[in-house]
């Protein structure tokens, strides 16, 4: 699960209730370090890790993308979900894409396609299971319903209105995840 608080820490803590083994990815070791201490308070015996992830830097998910290929041999489920929301002007990434689409989708790309060897591995099942396979999930905005997706200035360096790139940023995000 990508985010530690909002949306990821409550899909996090859900999924440890469920007893899934879950991993949140964000930018803040002490905001993720605090986000699995709540989730253990909440559900006895959570096997719940953070990991170090800046979605807005592609060298990071690259690097973190390393660490859990060597960890783990299969995903059931990646919550593309952490984001980056109405910064008042337009700032960039590490690699100098615009920074709400950079980290709210191009990153989510990129670890998607870094995770994807976990995602497609099979997964163990009994005789009478059927083989399980896993999911990718978004999460969207419905900022998506107000702002139309301006494919001809995609990186909002003609216009930048914060609200106008979160949901450029979205439009994007959700585009990948349907195709």
């Amino acid at each position: 699960v990508t985010g530690t608080g909002g949306l990821g820490f409550e899909d996090a803590l859900q999924l440890a209730h469920a007893g899934a083994e879950v991993i949140i990815a964000g930018r803040n070791s002490t905001k993720g370090e605090d986000a699995v201490q709540r989730i253990r308070q909440s559900a006895a015996g959570a096997n719940v890790r953070f990991e170090l992830l800046d979605l807005a830097d592609l060298t990071s998910v690259a690097a973190f993308g390393e660490r859990l290929k060597g960890q783990v041999g299969s995903l059931d489920l990646l919550i593309n979900n952490a984001g980056v929301m109405t910064p008042p002007r337009r700032l960039t990434t590490a690699d100098g894409f615009e920074l709400q689409l950079g980290a709210n989708h191009l990153g989510h790309f990129e670890l998607t396609a870094q995770l994807m060897d976990a995602l497609a591995a099979p997964k163990p099942v009994t005789h009478d299971e059927e083989p399980r396979k896993s999911r990718v999930v978004a999460v969207g905005s419905l900022a998506t319903r107000i702002y139309p997706f301006d494919l001809e200035d995609w990186q909002s360096t003609h216009l930048y209105e914060p609200r106008r790139a979160y949901a450029a940023s979205k439009h994007a995000l959700e585009m990948f995840t349907f195709e």
